[in-house]
């Protein structure tokens, strides 16, 4: 809240309802601050997986991507499932010459975190997607595990 915020979205009046209420803006971040007033962010909230009414944070997933030894990028983004609603799914850059499978990623999580939080499925792309700003761009990966010629 203050001056420095933004006042609207240009011609999307909807969308600026939804961000901007009683003088707040609404970012849709997830974080929180720690006992010396530091403030960490960890997700955007739109981000969030709803499986089975369960809550599956996508950092928590990449983490654990990130902690295997030929991975060097990876994002988790929601697939559709007529069953759970939505399944995780990564997206994984390997080390170049590695060959790794989707197998091999899917058995890393086995200890790692709760069943329900592993990836259902495996995309292997040379690249993520990025913006000038260099952040993934999820909306892209989401499009893409979301077709139906990539469904397993």
């Amino acid at each position: 809240r203050g001056e420095n915020v933004m006042s609207r979205y240009w011609n999307n009046e909807e969308a600026t309802r939804n961000i901007l209420r009683d003088g707040w803006y609404h970012s849709g971040d997830i974080g929180y601050k720690d006992g010396t007033g530091c403030y960490f962010f960890l997700e955007r909230k739109t981000e969030i997986i709803i499986s089975g009414g369960e809550n599956i944070y996508p950092a928590e997933i990449e983490n654990v991507l990130l902690s295997h030894p030929e991975i060097i990028e990876a994002a988790v983004v929601g697939r559709e499932d007529k069953r759970w609603g939505e399944v995780p799914v990564a997206v994984v850059v390997k080390k170049d010459g590695c060959e790794l499978s989707r197998t091999e990623i899917l058995d890393w999580f086995e200890g790692r975190l709760g069943h329900y939080k592993h990836p259902r499925d495996v995309l292997f792309l040379e690249a993520l997607p990025r913006n000038e700003m260099r952040k993934i761009k999820k909306t892209v990966l989401h499009e893409l595990v979301n077709k139906k010629e990539f469904e397993v």
